[in-house]
């Protein structure tokens, strides 16, 4: 990939034609909320939940960790109504989260460019529009978001793509 020398860092390689962007994690750091959000539902229910096991299954739906850790713990609950309430705690606390600095400037670099950029997530479509207003404050560049829900994965939507190039962000 060609990139262009007289441009300063961050650099997004002249081929790249367009960028989608994960919201949790990706451009919002929430994982903060939702160690918080997954404490309390902890603390109601009995689980265990180590915070290392946490970052290992980033990612994973909440649903799934639940009933994973209830089995594993012998705890008898219902996963879909421990996972709302968990989900509640997780948007209460929603409007604290910080964009993540260095990967919003690429999403300015691309806006600045004219290259095409989206917001896709697995997260329902209400969060990702709550986490595209709080990425609006500090830039307004996102036109498109896709909500993928948890039982599509977003390497479907690439995988789908005709003549996509990848390119991963260096990690700042």
């Amino acid at each position: 990939m060609r990139s262009n020398p007289e441009r300063s860092s961050p650099e997004i390689p002249d081929d790249v034609k367009a960028l989608v962007f994960d919201c949790d994690g990706t451009l919002l750091d929430t994982m903060p909320i939702h160690w918080r959000a997954w404490c309390k539902i902890c603390d109601e229910t009995g689980l265990v939940f180590r915070k290392d096991e946490f970052y290992t299954l980033a990612g994973v739906p909440g649903k799934k960790i639940i009933t994973l850790l209830a089995k594993e713990q012998g705890i008898i609950l219902e996963p879909l109504e421990v996972y709302e309430k968990k989900r509640k705690y997780y948007t209460e606390e929603l409007s604290t989260v910080e964009v993540i600095p260095c990967v919003v400037k690429y999403a300015k670099e691309a806006y600045t460019r004219g290259i095409p950029i989206a917001v896709a997530s697995g997260s329902s479509r209400r969060i990702v529009e709550q986490g595209k207003l709080l990425i609006s404050k500090t830039v307004n560049y996102f036109k498109t978001l896709y909500s993928l829900g948890t039982s599509i994965k977003i390497s479907s939507v690439i995988l789908s793509c005709p003549l996509l190039a990848i390119w991963s962000l260096p990690r700042c």
